[in-house]
């Protein structure tokens, strides 16, 4: 059975292909990002010991939470999920929430089956846990106050 193309049946194609590329996008970007600012982190830190004949790297025990790379990590995850909220709103159709609400729902899936920090301290779960979605919202936020003043 041929459909006859409408436009109302193109505008919807075009709008749920743009949502899926504003996922997608996002996606690639938070990761993408995340792993260049985390190399660079690395490596940073490495070189920096190296130059100062420090025994260790700063960065060597980041997964500690006592540690001040755990929060250069946790940074870097709010960083990588700012940008990532921001290229989902901007591949995304204009005023849709969609693609970003998406993104937030699997950072929030992600931290509920990802293994949690060693502490028990609540703020610092708290700090864990919601980096990844606060930064999300915020990155969607600035997207839409940009387009809303172009």
């Amino acid at each position: 059975m041929n459909q006859i193309e409408t436009p109302k049946n193109v505008q919807h194609r075009q709008r749920k292909r743009a949502t899926w590329l504003g996922i997608v996008a996002g996606i690639i970007a938070k990761f993408g990002t995340s792993t260049l600012l985390v190399g660079v982190a690395v490596v940073g830190g490495r070189v920096w010991a190296a130059s100062v004949d420090a025994p260790r790297s700063w960065t060597e025990h980041m997964e500690d939470v006592n540690s001040s790379s755990w929060f250069l990590l946790q940074s870097i995850n709010v960083l990588s999920a700012s940008l990532a909220g921001w290229v989902a709103a901007w591949f995304s159709p204009p005023r849709s929430l969609i693609a970003p609400g998406v993104l937030v729902a699997l950072a929030i899936l992600a931290a509920a089956f990802a293994q949690l920090p060693a502490t028990r301290s609540p703020l610092l779960l708290a700090v864990w846990a919601l980096g990844a979605p606060i930064g999300l919202a915020v990155g969607t936020a600035l997207h839409r106050r940009h387009e809303r003043q172009a």
